[in-house]
Formats: structure tokens, sequence, C-alpha cells
């Protein structure tokens, strides 16, 4: 409870329900203040002089007994009021701080929301980007463990990396548009086993080291799709099945077309 409590307080909640708070409160007692003193002034104006008439018709003033009623009334009358303010305003300090907390929980909360999406959105797409440096790595690995490297082979080697290398461009390039929200898809016509081949290539290596087989049984029915965006995303589900599936299995990749003619 503590430890909650500890948490609470240092909080950035906390200390947005406290600001609020203040600003009610300095509020509430200027209020108060004005008030206060306005019936105060009210209380103590002058009182007009009561003139009285004796039997023989002489004028004199009212006696000192009168005044000294008139200044215990405005006195009680001032206590009673401040009494009342100060009434009121514990009331105020209640509400609002209840006030202020939903104050502050609704000013935080899109803040919060966005740094979660934000924090949601780099680990995306650091996954995204590790699976082709990974591939890369494990490739040019397999390549320098042979004592006797071919040209042909080197060459495929190179070239398998410039094709992870403009991959990671792509990727890169649609992550700076999500950031700025100018994200478009392509789409065009593609084979869904054309999609499902490129990414179980990408993934080839990841898989041989944990001596996984990978199995294409996709059709080839046509799809409109963006190829890239497909193809990121499938190599997401396959590095998930290649991680958690036990070393020697096979993983297999497959697509039937409904009736309404999509592909799933």
């Amino acid at each position: 409870m503590r430890e909650q409590l500890s948490q609470f307080w240092q909080s950035q909640t906390s200390r947005l329900t406290a600001f609020y708070l203040a600003v009610i409160m300095v509020m509430s007692l200027s209020f108060s203040m004005v008030i206060f003193f306005v019936s105060a002034s009210q209380l103590e104006r002058q009182v007009p002089v009561t003139v009285l008439r004796d039997e023989k018709g002489e004028q004199f003033s009212y006696a000192p007994r009168l005044r000294q009623v008139l200044e215990q009334r405005i006195s009680e009358s001032k206590q009673e009021l401040i009494l009342r303010l100060g009434v009121l305003n514990i009331l105020v300090l209640v509400f609002g701080l209840a006030l202020s907390y939903m104050l502050a929980r609704k000013t935080l909360e899109p803040i919060e929301r966005n740094v979660e999406l934000q924090t949601r959105f780099v680990s995306d797409v650091s996954h995204e980007l590790r699976t082709p440096l990974t591939a890369m790595r494990l490739t040019n690995e397999l390549a320098l463990r042979q004592s006797k490297l071919s040209v042909k082979h080197a060459r495929d080697v190179l070239r398998g990396n410039l094709e992870d290398i403009d991959r990671l461009q792509r990727m890169t390039a649609r992550s700076l548009d999500l950031v700025s929200d100018s994200m478009s898809l392509t789409l065009t016509v593609v084979s869904a086993r054309e999609v499902t081949e490129k990414a179980l290539k990408q993934l080839a290596s990841q898989a041989k080291d944990r001596r996984i087989v990978l199995k294409n049984d996709a059709q080839n029915t046509t799809i409109k799709v963006d190829s890239d965006a497909v193809t990121q995303a499938l190599v997401g589900l396959i590095d998930n099945a290649i991680k958690y599936s036990p070393e020697g299995s096979e993983v297999t990749i497959a697509s039937q077309k409904p009736r309404w003619g999509m592909v799933r």
C-alpha cells in the first residue's frame, strides 16, 4: 500500500492533480475574500445618527449602549460569514480534488496513449528490421565458414545481401511514412505462392540454423495486394513460428481460396 501511494505521489497524475487543485483553491479563496470584504464594508458603513427628542422637545443623540449593540451584531455577522465561507472552501477542496483528478486523467490519457503507441511502433519496427539483418548475418557467416568459396556462391551471397538491403530501405521508408501519416499502399497483382516464397527465402538461414524445414503449400492464386506489406507480415508470422517451434520440426505455409474470391 505504501509503495502504491509513493508511486502515485511521484506520478505525473498527482502533480497535475495538485496543479489543478491549486488553481481551483486560489480562485475559491479569492472569491471568498472579495465576498467577505464587500459584506464587511456593507456591515461597517456609518450608521446614520438617530436624533431623539425628550419631553421638552430638545434633541439629543442616541445612547452609547445602542452603538455597542450594533458593533456586537456586526462582529457576530462577520464571524458567521467567516464560518460559512470556511465551510464553503472545505467543500470546494473536497469536490475540487475529485474534479482535479478527473481533469488530470483526461489530460494525460491521450499523452499516455501516444507514448504507448510510439513504444509499440519502435518495438515492431525493431523486430521487422532485425529479421533481414539476422538473415544477412547468417548467410555471411555460412559463406565465411566454407574453406573454398566459389565465385558463383560469393555472387549469390552478395546478390542476396543486396536484396536484403533493398528490403531494409523499403521498410525504413514505410516506417517514415507511418510516422508522417503519409503511408500509401501500392497494390499489384501477384501470386500468393510467390509472396510466401519471398517470405520463406528471407528466413531460410534462420530456419536452417534451427534445423527447421520450411514448406510452401500456398496456391498459385493471384491476389491484388501490396507485395512488400504482405511479405513483411508473413515474415513476422513465420519468424515467430520458427522461434517457438521445436528444433527439427516443420513449418508449413498454406493458402486457400474461399468461395467469395479472397485468399486466406
